[in-house]
């Protein structure tokens, strides 16, 4: 029985070819056999282009990433049982493609990537803009034979390329805190910049978190000086409204202070008073706008 359809996901969130095989015979072979299965270049697109619910990608790059895997499930489009993996040989059979594998019994066969679970419990994964780069952070609760991890931004929501370098892990079950700076991110000059974190374990295996979107949309910071300082601060700022709130938090997010300011549409200059502020690093931002300005109070 072959069910066709479009590519599919189980519960662990693994895609997998929705034109699956069962071959039930009267007699399970005794000695091992042979079995070669097909596979259309545009099932095989489908599949390697595929993300799942998640938006985490198959993970697909070429033919020898995929894998065949046996299960006891009657050929459906919902897997439950679990998956047995069977090494494959997969090779190009004219314009398409061709997996052999060797079985000691026949059931039902899916074809998919072997996704590895990545030892890792992610648990935030978030970024802001301050002043012309994009500081993305990320905590974890606990990691075991982890390698590190990559940042991977996008212009479209679907294109990733990876920024900076490898962030190493440091494989403790204490929570950890980590972070990426991410430069000059307007020289994109894109409306919305998309990011995902690719997490890699000391085995090679691959997962990815959820997407995060950054806007670069709307009001613009032009100057913000002196900095440091220690009595006043000074902000050129283009804006597109008549009020404007204002807020500034210190290095640890704690809201010290925010005031209204009645502003013209298009460029500004305004003073705030920073003296009584302690000595330290501080966040200057504005309402409607997720990009935070840095200063620091001497």
């Amino acid at each position: 029985y072959i069910n066709s359809g479009p590519v599919r996901e189980d519960a662990q969130g693994r895609l997998y070819l929705n034109r699956n095989l069962s071959i039930t015979p009267q007699v399970q072979p005794t000695t091992p056999v042979s079995i070669r299965l097909y596979l259309k270049k545009s099932e095989f697109e489908a599949l390697r282009t595929a993300q799942n619910s998640l938006g985490q990608p198959s993970g697909i790059n070429s033919i020898a990433d995929l894998q065949l895997f046996k299960n006891s499930d009657p050929c459906s489009s919902v897997v439950t049982n679990s998956w047995n993996p069977t090494p494959v040989t997969a090779s190009q059979w004219g314009d398409n493609y061709v997996l052999n594998a060797s079985i000691s019994s026949f059931s039902s066969f899916y074809i998919a990537k072997n996704l590895s679970v990545v030892p890792v419990t992610l648990t935030r994964f978030s970024g802001t803009v301050v002043q012309k780069d994009a500081l993305l952070s990320w905590a974890t609760a606990s990691e075991l034979n982890m390698a590190g991890y990559e940042v991977e931004r996008s212009l479209n929501g679907t294109n990733f390329t990876t920024v900076g370098n490898r962030v190493d892990a440091l494989n403790s079950t204490l929570t950890q805190q980590y972070q990426l700076i991410d430069k000059h991110i307007f020289d994109t000059q894109a409306g919305n910049v998309y990011y995902r974190l690719k997490m890699i374990n000391m085995d090679g295996g691959v997962t990815y978190s959820g997407m995060l979107v950054l806007s670069l949309k709307g009001n613009t910071i032009t100057r913000l000086y002196p900095n440091p300082a220690n009595q006043n601060i000074f902000l050129e700022v283009v804006l597109s409204g008549e009020k404007t709130q204002f807020y500034i938090y210190n290095a640890e997010g704690r809201l010290m202070r925010s005031e209204q300011r009645s502003v013209v549409k298009g460029k500004n200059l305004l003073e705030f008073d920073i003296a009584n502020l302690p000595k330290g690093i501080y966040y200057l931002q504005y309402e409607n706008l997720v990009r935070k300005t840095m200063f620091v109070k001497q």
